[in-house]
C-alpha cells in the first residue's frame, strides 16, 4: 500500500493484532483473530490485483454479495486497508436493485458466493458508467450505500474515509470510558448503516463482532445472543418492539449480560423502554439519530431510566464537530427543519444532484427532519417533513397523531395519508376490535380535531418492515 495509513488504518491493523481478541467474529463458527486477521489480508491482497489491472479507471469499488458471516466483514476491513471503498448487497434483493446499485455505484470488483466458495471478480462495467463523483475521489470514499427507499427512490450515498473518521473520533469522545461491552450482535441487514456503528464500537473498543444467521429472523436474534453472551446490540424501535413481545413468550430469558442497547432510525417512545428495561437491568440505553446522508449517527442521547422522561425520548446533541441550523417557517416558532454541517456530511449521491444548502456561507445537508429543543438543548425529533400534510386546509403532523393514539389505546399503529386522507394502522394484540374500536372514537372525540381523525382503521398482525427494520409505508399503502 502507497498511501500513508490514516486514522482508519490504524483501527483495523490494531484490531486485527490485538492479543486480548480470542474470538475476532462469530457467525455459524468461531473465528479467532489470528484467522480473520489471514482471512483480511488475503482478501486485501485479491482485490488489490484486481484493481491494479484498472490502474487506468478512476475507481476503487468492490460489490460485496455474500451471506451474512465473517467473509462479509473481513471484505469491508480488506476493501479499506486496500484504500477502496465497499458496496453492500443483499442476496435477499431482487436481481434489479442489485444491477441497479452496482451499475450507479462504479464498483470495479465484485465478491460473491459461488456455491460453498468465495469468488473474487472483476465487475464489467463500462468506464463511461464511473460517476464523477467516484473518479474524482476514488481513494478518499468508505463505502457506497443506498438508502432504504422507505420515502422514495433509492439514492446512493457517498460516505468519505474523512467523513467516517470523523465519525469515530465524535463516538470516542461521547463514550470515552463509558463503553463497556466486549462484544457486539449484528442483527440488522449489512446493507443499512446501522451495522456500520456496530462495526465502529468494535474496531474503536476492540470487541468480538457477533453475526446472526438471519437478520429477520428473531429466534436467530436470540440464540446468537445467549449463546455468545453479547454485551451490545443496536436495533431500531421496531425490532425492540418485536423483541419485547418475543421476551413475553419467553419469560424465563434474562439478557443481565446485555451492557448497552442501541436505538436508532425511528422515534423511540418511553413506554417501550419500560417494557423491556426489567430484562436488561444492566444495560446502559442510548438513543442515536442521524440519516444516512451524515454518516450513521449525527446525535446521542443517554437514557436515564431513573428519571422520568418524556413520552418521546430525546434525540439528543450533535456529536462534536459538527454543526445545525433549523429552518423555521416563522421567527416565533420553537421548531425547524433540521440542516447539518460538518465533516461528517457525505461528499454526495452517486446518481443524484448534492442536495446542499449555502446558510451564512457554509454547506449544509437538509435533513427533512422537523424538530424542537427542550430545556437542556436536547434536540426532539417530531417527524419528517413529509409527515406534515394538509387536510381540508388545515396543516397535520401525523406523528403528532399516532403519539396520540398510541398513548391511549397502548397499541402500535401508524398512519398514512393518501387523496386527503388519515389511513390508521393498528396492531390488535388478540384484544378485541370492537373494545379498541370504542377506544378510538372516544379519542378522536376527546383528543382531535375533525380534520385529524382517520377515516379509515386497518387492523394488522404486524407491520410489514423494510431491510432497515423500518415501518415500510410504501407497503401499507398497498394494503388500503
Amino acid at each position: 500500500m502507497t498511501d500513508k495509513r490514516d486514522y482508519l488504518d490504524n483501527l483495523i491493523i490494531k484490531y486485527l493484532n490485538n492479543r486480548n481478541l480470542q474470538i475476532a467474529v462469530s457467525d455459524k463458527k468461531n473465528y479467532s483473530r489470528k484467522e480473520f486477521k489471514n482471512k483480511v489480508l488475503n482478501y486485501k491482497s485479491r482485490l488489490e490485483k484486481i484493481w491494479n489491472i484498472e490502474k487506468k479507471t478512476k475507481s476503487r469499488g468492490v460489490g460485496i454479495l455474500l451471506e451474512r458471516n465473517s467473509d462479509y466483514i473481513a471484505t469491508i476491513f480488506a476493501a479499506w486497508l486496500a484504500r477502496g471503498f465497499y458496496l453492500p448487497l443483499s442476496l435477499n434483493s431482487p436481481k434489479r436493485n442489485i444491477d441497479y446499485q452496482l451499475k450507479y455505484s462504479g464498483v470495479t470488483a465484485l465478491v460473491s458466493q459461488k456455491k460453498n466458495k468465495i469468488d473474487f471478480s472483476r465487475h464489467a462495467f463500462r468506464k463511461n458508467n464511473i460517476p464523477k463523483i467516484i473518479s474524482n475521489n476514488y481513494k478518499k470514499i468508505a463505502y457506497v450505500i443506498f438508502t432504504s427507499g422507505s420515502t422514495g427512490e433509492k439514492k446512493g450515498v457517498c460516505i468519505s474515509r474523512e467523513n467516517l473518521i470523523s465519525y469515530f473520533k465524535g463516538i470516542k469522545v461521547i463514550f470515552n470510558k463509558k463503553f463497556k461491552s466486549k462484544s457486539v450482535l449484528i442483527n440488522g441487514e449489512l446493507t443499512f448503516d446501522i451495522s456500520s456503528a456496530d462495526l465502529v464500537f468494535a474496531l474503536l473498543y476492540g470487541c468480538e463482532i457477533i453475526l446472526t444467521t438471519d437478520s429477520r429472523n428473531l429466534l436467530s436474534f436470540f440464540s446468537k445472543l445467549e449463546e455468545r453472551k453479547a454485551e451490545s446490540i443496536y436495533v431500531v424501535p421496531s425490532t425492540l418492539e418485536k423483541i419485547i413481545n418475543f421476551l413475553g413468550s419467553y419469560k424465563t430469558i434474562n439478557l443481565k449480560h446485555l451492557k448497552q442497547l442501541n436505538c436508532g432510525g425511528e422515534i423511540l417512545f418511553y413506554n417501550l423502554l419500560k417494557k423491556i428495561k426489567n430484562k436488561i437491568p444492566n444495560a446502559k440505553i442510548y438513543n442515536f439519530y442521524g440519516p444516512t446522508e451524515f454518516t450513521i449517527n449525527a446525535t446521542c442521547y443517554e437514557v436515564d431510566m431513573k428519571k422520568k422522561q418524556s413520552k418521546t425520548i430525546p434525540i439528543g446533541k450533535l456529536l462534536p464537530g459538527n454543526k445545525y441550523f433549523l429552518k423555521r417557517n416563522r421567527k416565533d416558532e420553537d421548531r425547524g427543519e433540521l440542516y447539518l454541517s460538518g465533516k461528517q456530511k457525505m461528499l454526495g449521491y452517486v446518481n443524484y444532484e448534492n442536495p446542499t444548502r449555502i446558510i451564512n456561507g457554509k454547506k449544509f445537508y437538509p435533513t427533512g427532519d422537523i424538530v424542537s429543543l427542550d430545556k437542556k438543548k436536547n434536540f426532539i425529533f417530531l417527524g419528517r417533513k413529509k409527515d406534515y400534510i394538509k387536510i381540508s386546509g388545515y396543516r397535520v403532523n401525523l406523528n403528532r397523531v399516532e403519539n396520540i393514539i398510541r398513548a391511549g389505546t397502548k397499541l402500535s399503529c401508524v398512519t398514512v395519508a393518501i387523496n386527503g386522507k388519515i389511513i390508521l394502522f393498528i396492531i390488535r394484540n388478540n384484544i378485541k376490535k370492537n373494545l379498541i374500536l370504542n377506544k378510538l372514537q372516544n379519542l378522536f372525540l376527546n383528543k382531535l380535531e375533525n380534520y385529524e381523525r382517520p377515516s379509515k382503521t386497518i387492523f394488522l398482525k404486524n407491520f410489514p418492515v423494510n431491510s432497515s427494520g423500518k415501518i415500510d409505508r410504501n407497503k401499507l399503502i398497498q394494503k388500503i
